[in-house]
């Protein structure tokens, strides 16, 4: 009976961090992250525009499931040139909007972590996808040459 009360509060806590983590990323304002700077300098986007553009969103997290903030996404075209890099917030997750229709790959690097790169995800005009990543803990390759040789 304990077992059962136990897990029954776990799975209650992880789904109230889990709602948590959700709400303060929908709160998130994109236009007051911005440095000024970069608001002044951008175009003025129609709405027209911003309607037709595409979104790709997501979560990074390692093996076990724990989240990653900080990693670095990178969204490149089809031909691998890079379109658009984020920073995963504090609760790794990430978003990228403004995307034109068309293929996209995810690449997501983070230190300790070996690199992340997605098949191709095709973005239809004003569509959002979800994309997850899940990195793996980078594993360094040794070598080690043995002679016969006495010193």
């Amino acid at each position: 009976m304990y077992f059962i009360q136990h897990r029954i509060q776990r799975s209650t806590i992880v789904l109230m961090l889990g709602l948590a983590a959700g709400v303060a990323a929908m709160g998130q304002t994109t236009p007051a992250a911005t440095p000024l700077a970069q608001t002044q300098a951008a175009p003025a986007v129609s709405t027209a525009a911003q309607a037709n553009s595409g979104i790709l969103r997501g979560h990074i997290t390692d093996q076990t499931g724990a989240l990653i903030p900080g990693a670095s996404v990178t969204i490149a075209n089809s031909s691998g040139t890079a379109v658009k890099t984020v920073t995963a917030d504090s609760s790794g997750s990430y978003t990228v909007s403004g995307l034109a229709a068309g293929g996209y790959i995810v690449q997501a690097n983070f230190a300790g972590f070996a690199p992340f790169s997605s098949p191709t995800i095709q973005l239809a005009a004003g569509q959002s996808k979800r994309v997850d990543i899940a990195m793996a803990i980078q594993v360094a390759e040794q070598s080690v040459t043995v002679t016969e040789d006495t010193p």
